[in-house]
């Protein structure tokens, strides 16, 4: 049946749309009913099978464009010269993919007049093909190449192998010994968004889990925190812009201390209306692990977080704090850090809303351990 199918399909794919009705008009004129029946079957088979095809070309064609456009801007951002080849390469290769998928498009577009079955080909299928399994190998590999955190400080140091020449030298090695305290001593983000699926109504969303860990050097002290809530949005100068983030703000110390075992592990529900105690932390324990829900009904929100750390502890040289972005979706998220050692100074060119925006800070107290509070007292 699949056979005879791809047979009946191929057949009438091989000749234009144009055709057919031509051929379905003379069988009425010569008063072969039964041959012009079968020729107007085909020309309507022909007509659905060409707006399924230039529908899903169109969206192939779309969906690799967007994806070549977003692989550039990973271009701008590479680690190291293998990264920059490998993710340049990709971006060739999703190219490639949106000039097939666009060929597709206008030869199945063309199928009122032309023959369209080549866009079906088994040449096309395994250039497609091809394209694909590149992509995943070229994505494999650039993955290796990319670093982050510790692993870019020491590509990028002195005796690393992508060495920059800012940290040579007495000053060069005092700038070097900075950016690892600071990469140390960087805070981690996650997040989780829930929402409400009914049967009878629109998905809403219900809220979202942030995690923020810090390590045990800033126990005792406050931290700032200036959360800034925003949205994709393709209709706005940008491709964010800011939702109300009056009504989250205050959220943000609502929350709780809890273990830090915990990272990563946020719930599947929203949270209880009584709050749970704050974890007792042991002289052992290296960080520290607040925890939070904060309401909201948007669905998939983006949120930018600026932690600063207290005087006393390494600062940037722009005196900004640390600053990351994480789309909140169903599963849990680490969120991306937007200035590191590495980057300069962030200006309204680098998307980054919070960047331009002055909100009310929140001071947010880390506790110490146990031991350290009995002392104190």
């Amino acid at each position: 049946m699949v056979g005879e199918l791809g047979a009946e399909t191929l057949k009438v794919a091989q000749v234009a749309y144009k055709r057919w009705l031509s051929a379905a008009e003379q069988g009425l004129a010569k008063g072969e009913a039964a041959k012009a029946a079968v020729a107007n079957e085909f020309a309507t088979f022909s007509k659905g099978l060409i707006w399924r095809t230039v529908t899903w070309a169109a969206l192939g064609a779309v969906a690799a464009g967007l994806e070549a456009w977003q692989i550039s801007h990973e271009v701008e951002g590479a680690t190291s010269e293998e990264e920059w080849f490998l993710l340049t390469w990709k971006k060739h290769t999703v190219v490639g993919m949106s000039i097939v998928a666009g060929g597709q498009l206008a030869g199945a577009g063309l199928g009122y007049w032309f023959g369209f079955a080549w866009v079906m080909s088994t040449p096309v299928t395994v250039i497609l093909a091809g394209l694909g399994i590149a992509y995943l190998m070229i994505t494999m590999a650039a993955n290796r190449y990319k670093r982050e955190g510790l692993r870019l400080w020491l590509h990028r140091c002195s005796w690393g192998r992508g060495a920059i020449p800012e940290w040579q030298g007495d000053e060069g090695h005092a700038q070097q010994m900075f950016a690892l305290l600071e990469t140390l001593q960087r805070p981690t983000v996650m997040g989780r968004a829930l929402h409400y699926d009914g049967d009878r109504m629109p998905s809403r969303g219900l809220g979202f889990w942030v995690q923020i860990q810090v390590p045990v050097a800033v126990a005792g002290k406050a931290l700032t925190l200036q959360p800034w809530l925003v949205e994709k949005s393709h209709f706005s100068e940008g491709d964010l812009r800011t939702l109300n983030t009056a009504a989250v703000h205050d959220q943000f110390l609502n929350g709780n201390w809890v273990d830090p075992q915990q990272l990563g592990e946020l719930p599947s529900v929203p949270a209880r209306t009584v709050r749970p105690a704050d974890f007792s932390y042991a002289d052992t324990d290296q960080h520290r692990l607040w925890q939070v829900w904060v309401e909201t009904t948007t669905r998939r929100p983006i949120l930018e977080l600026e932690i600063t750390y207290p005087s006393g502890v390494r600062q940037r040289s722009d005196f900004r704090g640390y600053m990351f972005r994480l789309a909140l979706e169903w599963t849990t998220n680490e969120a991306d850090r937007l200035n590191n050692v590495f980057t300069s100074e962030l200006t309204q060119e680098s998307g980054v809303l919070l960047a331009n925006k002055h909100i009310q800070p929140l001071q947010l107290i880390v506790p110490l351990s146990m031991s350290d509070e009995r002392d104190d007292v």
